[in-house]
């Protein structure tokens, strides 16, 4: 593992950012060295990759428990080879800049789609009254955002210290019966919920597995 405070490209964005009154550090997270930087709304963890001696791309992560690994894995959203004139530092500035400037999601979905406190399907309902129980914000969704036209509890819940402060999440019941969860996110500039938790019977599901999902 290299020392990433040596490289100019580095010291750009940590010089950039300080000035910006952010939070910036080195952070190890699954055995690798990561540039973080943090303001109050969001976290951003870039892993820069080395050609000889040239820094030649930067990767922008997230990290996430996996409900079935039992485990914090991480999951790349973007990735900036700077491998022509064009592709310089500057644009991993702006790009880190945009993820910190992001709108919670819950409150995003919450301020832009039509969406309601209590889901008519009773069995989703349940869920919906646990979850709140628990102490967190949901909302229910009846719209076609992610998929077919079903009712989609949207939750969050604020916590001190999270690796991702802009933690969202949806929960449905498919058409097996079975409960999934998936974690809203932006990938390459692009609301998406592609990252799939877990799928399990309604029976065996319980409010502990979604506490381990706020790391």
């Amino acid at each position: 593992m290299y020392d990433l405070k040596n490289d100019e490209e580095v010291k750009e964005i940590i010089n950039y950012f300080e000035k910006k009154s952010c939070k910036v550090y080195f952070k190890e997270i699954l055995g690798i060295n990561h540039l973080v930087v943090s303001n109050k709304k969001n976290t951003v963890y870039i892993k820069p990759y080395k050609h000889y001696d040239v820094i030649s791309k930067f990767d922008i992560n997230i990290f996430r428990y996996s409900i079935n690994n039992e485990g914090i894995e991480k999951f790349r959203i973007e990735d900036i080879t700077l491998a022509t004139i064009y592709d310089t530092v500057q644009e991993v500035i702006e790009s880190i800049e945009e993820y910190l400037n992001e709108e919670n999601y819950f409150e995003f979905i919450k301020s832009n789609f039509e969406t309601k406190e209590n889901a008519d399907d009773l069995k989703l309902e349940k869920y919906n009254i646990e979850l709140k129980k628990h102490g967190y914000n949901t909302q229910i969704l009846r719209k076609k955002l992610f998929f077919e036209e079903i009712e989609i509890i949207i939750f969050t819940k604020n916590k001190e210290n999270l690796l991702n402060p802009n933690s969202s999440f949806i929960l449905y019941i498919n058409g097996n019966n079975k409960v999934e969860i998936s974690s809203i996110i932006r990938m390459n500039k692009e609301f998406n919920i592609a990252c799939l938790y877990n799928e399990e019977e309604l029976n065996k599901f319980s409010i502990d597995k979604i506490e381990n999902l706020f790391i």
